[in-house]
């Protein structure tokens, strides 16, 4: 998922921040369109800085901006436990809420001009220059807050495999918070010594982590069947439920085969009973709607007694035992 967002990230800059467009010669002609070689996202060293020496677009020097992915942390505070039911395919899915994941990026610019400068040289113009194109990736950054692919690389189509997952997300972008990057003279000093410190843009973006969906066992649900003209000339309504008994301490709970189950009036007096199968599955069929109770009991967990309604809005028949 990080790479596709260095793709978002790539796609704004180069789509939004006109000063990385390298000029052409040609009188009356437009600038020439950014290549994907001036955005670059290894880290911005000695290898680094040799590159964008060389950096042409047609024969031009160019500009450049570099991304770097500089730490990534597990957002707790969007973290959930929250869990959703899907039912396909004859079975019951249950899929987890998606985590999150904070990417930091430290964004600066550059130019062949800065990089090539001699020791001793002036370079407050070139200076200047890439100070306007920190800005305007500021801008884009801040204009584009919260960050939403399909948007951003409108009105073309999203790349080929693109998750749809965050097609249309927004995925939540802090920029330039105000305590900055704490450890930001450790980030330079790490970057070899040909050059000095270059002022940052310091981006926090936030993206899902997709949880995979958890196999919890075949539908619960009533089904009503009417029987044909009763004694009353009246249809008889016979309803069947389905249900599962599930071990409420594992996660995902998980199916407890070989429970004993007791269908009773309300009052306690028995009227079925029967055992999950090896899915914790169990059956009632040719009951009169109304309320019931469900006694439950299995090996290594407490009696359970849950009482459902015939048929249920929910179509759940869930028993949880601890």
């Amino acid at each position: 998922m990080i790479d596709y967002l260095d793709a978002l990230l790539r796609q704004l800059f180069k789509s939004r921040v006109p000063g990385l467009r390298t000029p052409n010669p040609v009188p009356g002609q437009p600038p020439l369109a950014v290549v994907d070689g001036q955005i670059g996202f290894r880290a911005p060293d000695d290898n680094w800085r040799s590159y964008v020496s060389n950096l042409t677009v047609n024969n031009q020097s160019a500009k450049a901006i570099n991304v770097y992915l500089i730490d990534i942390k597990e957002n707790r505070k969007l973290r959930s436990n929250e869990r959703i039911r899907d039912e396909h395919d004859g079975m019951v899915f249950f899929l987890p809420a998606e985590q999150r994941l904070d990417c930091h990026y430290l964004i600066s610019a550059w130019s062949p001009a800065l990089v090539n400068l001699p020791a001793d040289a002036t370079a407050d113009d070139e200076f200047l220059t890439m100070h306007a194109l920190l800005y305007q990736a500021a801008a884009a950054l801040l204009r584009g807050s919260p960050l939403v692919p399909r948007e951003i690389f409108a009105p073309g189509p999203l790349p080929p495999f693109f998750p749809l997952t965050i097609a249309d997300a927004q995925l939540p972008t802090m920029v330039l918070p105000g305590d900055g990057f704490v450890k930001l003279a450790e980030f330079w000093a790490g970057m070899g010594t040909k050059h000095g410190w270059l002022p940052t843009l310091y981006v926090t973006i936030t993206i899902p982590v997709v949880m995979d969906a958890e196999l919890a066992g075949f539908p619960i649900s009533a089904r009503v069947m009417d029987s044909g003209l009763g004694g009353t000339g009246l249809a008889d309504r016979w309803v069947e439920i389905r249900g599962q008994v599930v071990n409420a301490a594992t996660h995902p709970p998980t199916p407890v085969a070989d429970a004993w189950v007791r269908l009773e009036e309300i009052g306690g007096i028995p009227l079925r009973q029967v055992t999950t199968d090896g899915n914790g599955n169990y059956i009632f069929d040719k009951l009169q709607a109304g309320s019931y109770r469900v006694y439950v009991r299995a090996q290594g967990f407490a009696p359970k007694i849950q009482q459902i309604d015939v048929p249920a809005s929910s179509g759940d028949y869930t028993i949880e035992l601890i």
